[in-house]
């Protein structure tokens, strides 16, 4: 009973920490700025890169009003160190956008979801393999 105690946990541990699983995918595509049009709303995260080497951050997306780009953001500089955010910027400071897209099908969730169910059950094979060899 305790060895079947031990490979309920075991079985329980490997599940969880395969859940998270790799399943999420995004997609990286960098925005030209003379594209952009105004008064709209880009939902996606993007990675917004300045002219004196500091990066912003929109992880929710950022609306273009009067050739300035408004949104929650984080501003970092090239250390990585966080730095106090502006409200807005200005598309002059501006040298490249990126904005990341999440491109998941449902045949990587198929397969997370098969590798989570089939990798438990073969790990905690293995492992009471191991420990009660016949």
């Amino acid at each position: 009973m305790k060895m079947f105690c031990i490979l309920i946990s075991v079985s329980f541990c490997i599940l969880m920490l395969t859940m998270p699983g790799c399943s999420w995918s995004y997609e990286a595509a960098k925005v030209e700025i003379d594209t952009l049009q105004p008064f709209q709303n880009y939902s996606s995260p993007t990675k917004v890169f300045l002219r004196n080497d500091n990066v912003l951050i929109f992880p929710e997306g950022f609306t273009l009003r009067y050739n300035h780009l408004i949104g929650n953001h984080s501003t970092f500089n090239f250390k990585g160190e966080e730095l106090k955010s502006d409200s807005t910027v200005s598309l002059d400071s501006i040298v490249a956008i990126v904005q990341y897209e999440e491109n998941t099908s449902g045949g990587m969730y198929f397969a997370d979801v098969m590798n989570g169910i089939f990798g438990t059950l073969l790990t905690t094979t293995a492992v009471y393999c191991l420990i009660c060899p016949k």
